[in-house]
């Protein structure tokens, strides 16, 4: 099913529809935990929980928003980066000078923030890809499915889920390599 009929069926109250939507949302905490993690682990897992239910609160009140040029699972991840960070900003406005500074890990946090904005870029990237392309990539690296269970979701055989696959991540070779200090071909 395409991820923008998904959303419509969700927001239409189709029961089927909500529930596998719900089930797609599972990721919300696993990409805030890891997110968290490559910052340095600022929040506990008790502010992570809430976030979830931030981030959750958040796509709900938008879904009608949702236009499908890029799958659900990035449009998502979008959610938890941009919670992660506005809660993060509010925590060093609302503490006391230096506290929040403190909490912060020492400076390989640099290079795990320079890390979390590079995985902005990137998904600005998958977002661009033609829609099949960007679904695949999403399913295999946000989700973590095997090929098979890419070709199950999408309705396609594994060998054409590992085909688009590797041709998006080719062309998002060619479009971030400059970026990423690879030269383009």
């Amino acid at each position: 099913m395409l991820d923008l009929e998904l959303t419509r069926r969700v927001r239409g109250g189709d029961r089927s529809a909500v529930e596998t939507f719900l089930q797609r949302l599972r990721i919300i905490p696993r990409v805030l935990n890891r997110r968290n993690d490559r910052l340095g682990g600022p929040c506990t897992p008790s502010e992570l929980d809430d976030l979830s239910q931030e981030v959750f609160t958040r796509i709900w009140s938008r879904l009608g928003d949702y236009r499908g040029e890029a799958a659900l699972e990035t449009w998502v991840y979008r959610f938890c980066c941009w919670t992660l960070l506005d809660y993060l900003r509010g925590r060093k406005s609302e503490s006391v000078a230096g506290e929040w500074i403190e909490e912060l890990p020492d400076r390989g946090s640099e290079r795990e923030l320079g890390a979390a904005l590079d995985d902005l870029h990137l998904l600005a990237a998958v977002a661009e890809l033609p829609a099949e392309e960007s679904e695949v990539i999403s399913l295999k690296q946000l989700e973590g499915c095997s090929f098979e269970e890419v070709g199950r979701r999408l309705s396609i055989s594994p060998n054409t889920a590992k085909t688009r696959y590797y041709r998006a991540i080719e062309r998002l070779r060619r479009v971030l390599g400059p970026s990423f200090g690879e030269s383009s071909q």
